[in-house]
């Protein structure tokens, strides 16, 4: 198992230490002018209708270009019109997916970790969080566990339910409970197709 890259074949029990060594084996892609990851639609082709796709990534983070990053999302979605995302409209990653998502004429879904989530935004965050949460379907999961653990549980339950995962990720192991890398490990070890946008090298990946 130790020598296996497949992206399907990783353990239940998978550690970060094992996600970034199999990282660094497989190679980057990036395709200019294309569709982010163009090369593998073929994965989602017989998926059901319409195709779910999660979010997960960095609320913030330094070195990040935004704007580079949305661009990858549109690519992404670009040629799939009968979309559904998935997003608990964090700011920076979520948020930006969310737009993207409604932008190309996609249904927005908001996966609402607690009870008083909106108390967690500051005022510019504050106002994209409403205004999305206005034009989804909203769904509520109203943890009673410790915030961390409930907004981990949040990321958890989108990996579930949807076909596949974006991940605007750096690749490093999660600073706390929840944190990007937690969710990327948990979808590996579910064998669900993860796309992954490097923000900082700028460049993407199958994982």
């Amino acid at each position: 198992m130790e020598n296996d890259t497949s992206p399907f074949m990783l353990p239940r029990n998978l550690s970060q230490k094992y996600l970034l060594r199999c990282m660094r084996r497989k190679p980057l892609l990036y395709f200019p002018g294309r569709s982010c990851c163009a090369g593998y639609l073929p994965v989602l082709a017989n998926r059901r209708n319409p195709l779910k796709i999660g979010i997960t990534g960095h609320q913030e983070r330094e070195g990040i270009d935004w704007s580079w990053v949305r661009s990858m999302i549109d690519s992404f979605l670009d040629g799939k019109p009968d979309l559904n995302g998935f997003s608990s409209l964090a700011a920076g990653t979520d948020q930006l997916f969310g737009d993207a998502v409604l932008a190309s004429g996609g249904k927005l879904t908001a996966v609402i970790p607690i009870e008083d989530y909106e108390t967690h935004f500051d005022n510019d965050s504050l106002g994209r969080y409403l205004k999305l949460l206005s034009a989804s379907e909203v769904i509520k999961l109203d943890s009673d566990e410790p915030e961390e653990r409930a907004f981990l549980a949040a990321g958890k339950w989108i990996t579930r339910e949807t076909d596949c995962l974006i991940a605007v990720w750096d690749g490093e192991p999660a600073e706390g409970t929840g944190g990007t890398g937690d969710i990327v490990a948990y979808a590996l070890s579910l064998g669900r197709t993860i796309f992954h946008i490097e923000p900082i090298k700028q460049v993407t990946r199958e994982l």
